[in-house]
């Protein structure tokens, strides 16, 4: 359990502990590599031919769409799957009025996708911003149709969709308890009565710190933060978390943790709020109901429940 809570402070956000576990089932765990980061499923059974055949299913379910979903999309692409999350990210674009456009893609490919410290020339950021628009993007028969110009980025949200996918194998196998980390994302499935996941959100600016924690069961939580991918240049910090309109990081927040029954809503929505900033940001959550932890830059917490 160490090596756990080690390895999430790290990476965002913490497992800390079961709490009214079973006594008569056993614990099943396993990790593997998927999404750029390392799945962790933890799985409570009392059948461990179940659980075994569970989590095989789950790793062969994230493979397959870590596969198809991590790639930018720069020409027509047929696929139902991604054809399914592309229509629920299109939706979230609508929404939020495009604080979350899955057309981020060309300007996230000018910045290398920040897998290094590379500053793109700010007059490119500019001209390339007119491929930028949601509303250009098709779909046509389970066919993908980027606009003109554009690339297409699911990374904000396909994460979301292969949880839901773990839960729905979960619940095939007739497990009442487990839990799925990949990077940040979380899928909780836990019981009745007193079975609770007690899940501690790290301090951004404390990569061993915990700065609240939060009692969860039977649902998804996704954080998004500018901490997770970044580099800094002359003391200045360039987080992956791109705002549409200009091309560049978003300013204001430096972690958002939404909390939704749909592990796609939870994902995309922990990034839109944390575009839209901290005042649209809890405008939008009160309106739409939506559980959100927002950290400001002073850290402060705002909870809207």
């Amino acid at each position: 359990m160490k090596s756990w809570i080690k390895y999430l402070i790290v990476t965002g956000i913490i497992i800390v502990l079961l709490v009214a576990g079973s006594l008569r089932s056993r614990s099943y765990e396993a990790e593997w590599f998927a999404f750029d980061t390392v799945v962790r499923v933890k799985i409570l059974s009392r059948n461990p031919r179940s659980a075994s055949g569970c989590i095989n299913e789950i790793k062969s379910a994230f493979a397959y769409l870590d596969s198809v979903g991590s790639n930018l999309i720069d020409r027509p692409t047929y696929s139902p799957v991604l054809a399914e999350i592309l229509k629920e990210a299109l939706v979230v674009s609508e929404q939020t009025d495009g604080a979350f456009d899955p057309s981020i893609g060309i300007i996230e490919r000018e910045w290398g996708r920040f897998k290094k410290p590379i500053l793109p020339d700010s007059m490119k950021i500019v001209s390339l911003l007119k491929y930028v628009d949601y509303k250009k993007i098709r779909i046509r028969n389970d066919t993908i149709l980027p606009g003109e110009g554009q690339v297409i980025d699911l990374g904000g949200i396909a994460k979301g969709f292969a949880l839901d996918t773990a839960r729905a194998i979960i619940e095939k196998y007739g497990i009442k308890s487990a839990l799925i980390y990949a990077g940040g994302d979380i899928m909780l499935v836990g019981g009745k009565g007193k079975h609770s996941w007690k899940i501690g959100v790290r301090n951004p600016r404390d990569p061993e710190g915990i700065i609240d924690t939060l009692l969860l069961k039977d649902c998804a939580v996704a954080t998004s933060g500018d901490y997770e991918r970044y580099f800094i240049i002359d003391g200045k910090r360039y987080h992956h978390i791109l705002n549409p309109e200009t091309g560049y990081p978003a300013r204001g927040l430096v972690s958002v943790t939404c909390i939704h029954n749909n592990g796609m809503l939870a994902d995309a929505y922990a990034t839109a709020i944390f575009v839209l900033g901290k005042e649209k940001g809890i405008e939008f959550a009160k309106k739409n109901k939506i559980r959100v932890e927002l950290i400001d830059s002073s850290l402060k917490i705002i909870k809207i429940w």
